[in-house]
């Protein structure tokens, strides 16, 4: 599995590749590779402090894609 540099650990899977509420579903925000392409500086996303999901819903935070920052402005 070829990964663009530079990478940080999948922060809705915890870097498991598996979606969190389901073992038998691939990750939706890695795609089951357990870590995601984060280019620049970062910041913890603000919506969901950096958990990457939705404490509504489950689902990949909208603002950071899942991925539980940001980058910086």
């Amino acid at each position: 599995v070829e990964i663009k540099e530079p990478i940080i650990k999948c922060a809705f899977c915890k870097g498991t590749g598996v979606y969190p509420r389901n073992a038998r579903i691939t990750c939706t925000v890695c795609y089951g590779k357990g870590s995601v392409t984060f280019e620049g500086e970062g910041e913890m996303c603000p919506n969901c402090k950096g958990t990457a999901i939705t404490s509504d819903s489950g689902l990949p935070c909208i603002r950071c894609r899942g991925k539980g920052v940001i980058s910086k402005k």
